[in-house]
């Protein structure tokens, strides 16, 4: 029942005093955050509203890592990528590693220093090292040693924080420790970049999704935090905040709608193609797609990215237009520019098909369609992209093919199943590309997931199998 421009007021963020760091934190996971001068949880939606406002959202995704995948534990975080004259990516220098990773499991957290600490724990995390390593059990009492979790600076806390969240699952984590950890976050907000708060963020979004970690108080201060910071912190911050606590019961419907809003009244066009395709779902579980005036932002800010000279990746805008055509955002004259852009860059559709490399040079319009010129990059920025069209001009292997084939294939069947009327409305080059994915056989690759092949599902159907039940497939209307 709220207007058009109704907004959402929510209280500021209170400090806690120093003093209240040190007290004792209670066996309950909500306990020891009492005596906060928070705002209450009603602020943001009571538990009982929570549960039956159906906000919940889809269950969180989050990354993993791998043994042989590495992640930047440096103190720099906040620092941007530099390039050189090549357009090569210039990697920050780096230190010598003190412990070799055969003896990290065995390592004494107390004979190493301080920065050492924190990469031994982020780099036991990269390894997966399994519960029986002694840097999970050492690392309370080393932190102690250190001064205590008030005296890390926010560097070492944020990327402590991200190695407890990606730690294995069966890694000892001291919940106490986790809590004073957080609260020395809150005690010194506003010391933190917008990077930072992000990544603080996120890792408590997967240690609670991972591991079931609940503190109410902690996702009240965060979520008023966030939403004082709406002038300051990006757009592609806001989605990512969005994709790791938004679906948490704790965030509540009210903060979900805040921070969706502020993306849509200030950060929308300053969204990559990705970024915005992620973003679309959350607006439309948001409901925000109702309101006046903002089917016609999406469109309007997804034909002025299609405009854009540089915006000549075939398969990045396949996928970042798809969610709008499924939730039938989309506009018939979006669509029809969306499907004529495919076409124009010839979208490979089967293996071996290159994609048309795009000639244009920035600042120049291509057939009258800019409105606004953009200013030609410098040099390093010139070579990646060259660099990167020539990649797209290669031919498309496999999986590439199948998944562009595939994406095209739930294009048409939408359509023509459910926007009849739409489809027969558009021009001939947008119904070429339509009917050529349509007639196209799809002959994916052996390792390639899809939703029609046998082993989708395959956990659950095994442990059906195992408890002696049998699934039966049943079809509705065209889709199985």
């Amino acid at each position: 029942g709220r207007g058009r421009n109704s907004r959402v007021r929510m209280q500021p963020a209170v400090k806690p005093t120093p003093e209240m760091s040190h007290q004792e934190d209670a066996a309950d996971d909500t306990a020891g955050w009492g005596s906060w001068p928070l705002p209450p949880s009603a602020n943001l939606g009571s538990a009982a509203e929570r549960k039956t406002s159906g906000g919940g959202g889809p269950d969180i995704l989050f990354e993993e890592i791998s043994p042989d995948q590495h992640i930047k534990w440096d103190d720099d975080i906040d620092a941007e990528e530099s390039f050189d004259a090549a357009g090569q990516r210039t990697p920050p220098p780096k230190k010598i590693a003190p412990v070799a990773d055969e003896d990290l499991a065995q390592v004494n957290l107390l004979e190493l220093a301080r920065d050492e600490v924190v990469w031994a724990i982020g780099r036991a995390s990269s390894l997966r090292l399994d519960a029986d390593a002694g840097v999970w059990h050492q690392l309370p009492g080393a932190i102690t040693a250190l001064g205590g979790e008030v005296e890390l600076t926010p560097s070492e806390l944020c990327r402590l924080l991200q190695a407890l969240a990606y730690a294995p699952s069966d890694a000892p984590v001291d919940k106490t420790m986790l809590r004073r950890l957080l609260k020395a976050f809150a005690l010194r907000a506003k010391e933190y970049s917008e990077e930072r708060l992000m990544r603080v963020v996120y890792a408590y979004g997967k240690l609670a999704a991972k591991r079931g970690i609940r503190m109410s108080r902690f996702m009240d201060f965060a979520t008023s935090e966030i939403v004082e910071r709406d002038r300051t912190l990006k757009g592609w911050r806001k989605v990512k905040i969005l994709e790791a606590i938004g679906s948490l019961p704790d965030a509540g419907p009210e903060f979900r709608s805040v921070l969706v809003g502020q993306v849509v009244q200030n950060d929308l066009k300053d969204l990559d193609a990705e970024c915005f395709a992620r973003f679309v779902p959350m607006l439309v579980e948001a409901n925000f797609h109702q309101r006046p005036g903002v089917i016609n932002s999406l469109n309007a800010v997804f034909k002025r990215k299609l405009k854009h000279v540089n915006f000549d990746n075939p398969d990045l805008i396949l996928r970042s237009g798809l969610p709008m055509l499924l939730y039938d955002l989309m506009k018939t004259s979006t669509l029809t520019k969306w499907l004529e852009r495919l076409e124009h860059l010839r979208l490979p559709l089967r293996q071996g098909a290159a994609a048309r490399v795009s000639s244009r040079v920035a600042g120049h319009p291509h057939d009258g369609a800019m409105e606004d010129a953009v200013p030609a990059a410098d040099e390093a920025f010139q070579a990646l992209e060259k660099r990167a069209r020539q990649d797209r001009g290669q031919p498309a292997d496999a999986l590439r093919a199948a998944r562009n084939l595939e994406a095209m294939k739930i294009v048409e069947l939408c359509l023509r199943h459910e926007r009849q009327s739409i489809l027969q409305s558009l021009p001939p080059r947008a119904v070429k590309v339509l009917a050529a994915a349509r007639e196209m056989p799809l002959e994916p690759p052996e390792d390639y997931n899809m939703l029609e092949l046998p082993h989708v599902f395959g956990e659950l159907g095994r442990l059906f199998r195992a408890t002696g039940l049998l699934l039966h497939p049943t079809v509705f209307g065209p889709y199985l």
